[in-house]
Parts: structure tokens; C-alpha cells; sequence
């Protein structure tokens, strides 16, 4: 699961513009760790946003598909490899709800529901990558104003993460309260 990063010729990246400054993407094949924290960051910092995020992988293989909305100077294949400098701002969640469960195959289930803006999936992302925990699924989705984010996590490696950790993640992520943070300096 974590190595070298794979080579660019070893993904395929089809993008379409839809009009109304809408667009839509499909990657197909071996993607590099980090590569989701790594596109929301570019997007975000490009004034894109992510209206659908669906992504599923087998055996190190990733099939994803974006809707997105908006943004200049996106370049999808930069964004998956460069990781980029952001405020440290955009690491706030202001989640209002989530769940666990145990999925069949030892993997963990999360579901996170909250008002929306620009940079919170990097946030997520960012947070579960500090547990341990990495998406083997994800269907990201925006309706209006919030957000509906549902995760298949594993451990390092592969491993089956226990559903204790999972609950103390979910607790992490939901205490995040706009009146509890205070602006922190940006990352370099």
C-alpha cells in the first residue's frame, strides 16, 4: 500500500468540461499515497470545489470519479503528485455529525455530515492520514450547503483497524467546534 510512488504512465486521467464552469473527471489505475489530501489542496487553492467524489480501490488500483464546480488553472496530474503550502485555517472541521460501523472484510466505516466549504475533505483526509486510517472507499457528496462524506478505512499496510480507534477518530473530528479554534500560522 505504501511505497514508491507509481509512475504518471500508469494512470489515466480523463477530464471533460461540462459548461457553466463545471466539470468532470475520471483517474483510472495506480495513484500515489496522499494523492486526495494532495487534489483538494489544489483545488481548494484554485477555487474549485468538489461537488461528487466517488473512488474505490483493488489491489492498489483506483477507480475515481469528480464532479467539480468552478476553479482556474486546475491541472488534475499536478495536483494528484505536488503537494502544495495552505493556510493551516483550512484544517478546521466544523462537522455536526458522523458514524462508525465494522464493514464485513475488517475494514471501518465512517459517515460525516456538516456544513460545506472549500478545503474540508483535505481536512478530513489530513486527519484520518494522522491516525493511520486510509480510504480504500469514498463517495463524497454535497447537497446545498452540507456535505455527506462516507469512508471504507484501513490501517497501514492494509491492516483492519479496531473499531475503538475508529471511535476515537469520529470523536476527534466532531469535537472540532468553530468557538474552541483559534487561528493557527500558516504551514511552510
Amino acid at each position: 500500500m505504501h511505497g514508491l510512488s507509481p509512475l504518471p504512465t500508469e494512470l489515466t486521467v480523463r477530464e471533460r468540461a461540462l459548461g457553466l464552469g463545471r466539470m468532470e473527471v475520471h483517474l483510472d489505475g495506480r495513484l500515489p499515497v496522499g494523492w486526495c489530501e494532495n487534489l483538494t489542496t489544489h483545488l481548494t487553492a484554485r477555487g474549485a470545489s468538489i461537488d461528487r467524489l466517488v473512488a474505490t480501490s483493488d489491489k492498489g488500483r483506483w477507480e475515481v470519479e469528480i464532479a467539480l464546480l468552478g476553479g482556474v488553472g486546475v491541472e488534475i496530474r499536478r495536483g494528484l503528485y505536488e503537494r502544495e503550502e495552505v493556510d493551516a485555517r483550512l484544517y478546521e472541521l466544523h462537522l455536526s455529525g458522523g458514524d462508525i460501523w465494522p464493514e464485513r472484510d475488517g475494514a471501518i466505516g465512517l459517515e460525516l455530515r456538516g456544513p460545506d466549504r472549500r478545503g474540508l475533505l483535505a481536512a478530513i483526509l489530513r486527519r484520518l492520514g494522522m491516525h493511520g486510517l486510509f480510504p480504500i472507499r469514498m463517495d463524497v457528496q454535497t447537497h446545498g450547503e452540507q456535505v455527506l462524506d462516507r469512508f471504507v478505512l484501513r490501517g497501514y499496510s492494509g491492516s483492519a483497524p479496531s473499531m475503538d480507534k475508529a471511535a476515537i477518530v469520529l470523536a476527534e473530528l466532531l469535537e472540532h467546534h468553530p468557538r474552541r479554534l483559534t487561528p493557527r500560522p500558516v504551514l511552510r
